[in-house]
């Protein structure tokens, strides 16, 4: 039988955001604050939180915002900057694990451990 869960009030620590979440909230401020005029903005993460667009802040910058689930099929052109080292992203990415690894990674990233934000799985290594 399923239980009915507790209702979340202001005063309940699950209402406060967590690190994490403050961090990715952080992100995509940063990410429409540092795009060029007429920009096209990507956000191909997944939120647990609506974001807010301060749009008093964003007004002048006539900004695309290009939204969705995580659709690696599309990214080409928005990550083809990356690839050619003209933008660093490494500040964005918390741990490093192979393949073989998967589970510890999950854990680590579901765990949040030391803040972890973005974790790169490398292909299987043989040991």
């Amino acid at each position: 039988m399923r239980t009915a869960r507790k209702p979340i009030t202001a005063s309940d620590e699950r209402a406060k955001p967590h690190a994490a979440t403050r961090k990715r909230s952080e992100n995509h401020q940063t990410s429409w604050r540092i795009a060029r005029p007429n920009a096209v903005v990507v956000v191909s993460a997944m939120y647990e939180n609506d974001q807010t667009l301060p749009l008093p802040s964003m007004y002048g910058k006539n900004l695309i915002f290009k939204t969705g689930g995580v659709d690696a099929t599309d990214l080409e052109e928005p990550l083809s900057p990356i690839e050619q080292g003209l933008i660093d992203t490494s500040c964005l990415i918390s741990k490093r694990y192979t393949l073989n690894d998967i589970l510890e990674a999950y854990r680590a990233f579901e765990a949040r451990e030391d803040g972890c934000l973005k974790v790169v799985i490398t292909p299987w290594e043989e040991r």
